[in-house]
């Protein structure tokens, strides 16, 4: 292997730009352990069916990747405030151009959810891994207000004994995990 690229005869900065590109992407992979997941339409679908159609909302995604989920849903709420947030900062630009670019009036935040308020969130919606979801459903126990939903695609939300959570089935045997504070 390494006598391939040899015979190419790259100077080691081309290899200390891919190096820094990597870690630019991959940032939040060490600080969180959640990997990039990308989620699709038909879960985006079920979530904008969870809120009435009439009311503004606060919606906030986790780990809003390259802000597919939160176009989609200002689109579909257009009256609902929808902000995603990201750690990795290669994918938080991109998301922030694409939003630019297509004049969609939502956020995206550069940081990191464990630091944030979710008091005045009516929905979160979280595509991360089983590693975060404890900590994710104890923060959002402790600051979401009555009514408010946390939704988790593919990874069960570890609630209480006596509480309950609802599961849709998407697509691909893949389920959205829903759970409602009290």
């Amino acid at each position: 292997m390494v006598g391939i690229f040899q015979t190419f005869n790259w100077s080691s900065s081309v290899f200390l730009v891919a190096f820094l590109i990597l870690v630019l992407f991959y940032w939040s992979n060490f600080l969180t352990r959640v990997p990039y997941y990308p989620s699709t339409e038909a879960v985006w679908s079920e979530i904008a069916d969870l809120l009435p159609g009439d009311q503004a909302r606060n919606i906030l995604e986790i780990g809003s990747g390259f802000g597919g989920f939160c176009l989609f849903i200002k689109k579909q709420k257009p009256d609902s405030n929808v902000v995603g947030v990201e750690l990795s900062p290669i994918i938080w630009l991109y998301s922030r151009i694409r939003q630019m670019v297509l004049k969609i009036d939502c956020q995206f935040l550069r940081q990191d959810y464990r630091r944030m308020d979710f008091s005045q969130q009516n929905l979160i919606f979280a595509f991360l891994s089983p590693a975060a979801m404890q900590a994710l459903y104890l923060q959002a126990k402790k600051q979401m207000k009555s009514g408010a939903i946390l939704a988790s695609y593919c990874f069960e939300i570890p609630c209480g004994h006596n509480e309950s959570i609802e599961e849709i089935e998407v697509s691909y045997g893949k389920t959205l995990y829903i759970w409602r504070q009290n």
